[in-house]
């Protein structure tokens, strides 16, 4: 059974170069999105279904026209990738307090899609992600070939 750490290794390398080749996809596909003048409506940290009140996300509502036709969303990157704390919502909450004046990225076929803020694609952060990874597919591998 030595194929065990050799999955764990491929799947986290997998994972990360995918997940990273999906928001360049993303960033290439929605950066020429014009900019349209909204206006944020209210902001708040959205909690999951836990009772400790762990897994914050910053949940950001505006209001923009395209065309003299109203439209209303919540999304914040076009990725809708959340990943941090309930400090980083709540810095993304602070940056966004209702009223406040924003520039709405809009899908020309479609303004109903639109969003906040581009998607960032971090060198620095992917090498993290993939040290990280390789890190805990090493303590796999070497757990596994202790216990057997």
């Amino acid at each position: 059974m030595t194929w065990l750490p050799v999955a764990a290794f491929v799947f986290v390398n997998v994972a990360i170069v995918g997940l990273t080749g999906y928001k360049l996809f993303v960033r290439q596909k929605t950066a020429n999105w014009p900019g349209v003048p909204g206006v944020v409506r209210s902001s708040r940290i959205s909690f999951d279904s836990s009772a400790d009140r762990t897994g914050g996300t910053a949940l950001v509502e505006y209001d923009y026209a395209v065309n003299g036709r109203p439209y209303h969303s919540n999304v914040r990157t076009p990725d809708d990738i959340v990943v941090g704390s309930n400090s980083a919502a709540a810095a993304v909450v602070a940056r966004y307090p209702a009223g406040t004046p924003v520039t709405v990225f809009v899908n020309p076929a479609d303004p109903a899609d639109a969003f906040l803020e581009h998607t960032v694609v971090s060198v620095s952060g992917t090498l993290f992600l993939l040290l990280a990874g390789n890190a805990i597919a090493a303590a796999i591998a070497i757990v596994y070939n202790v216990m057997f």
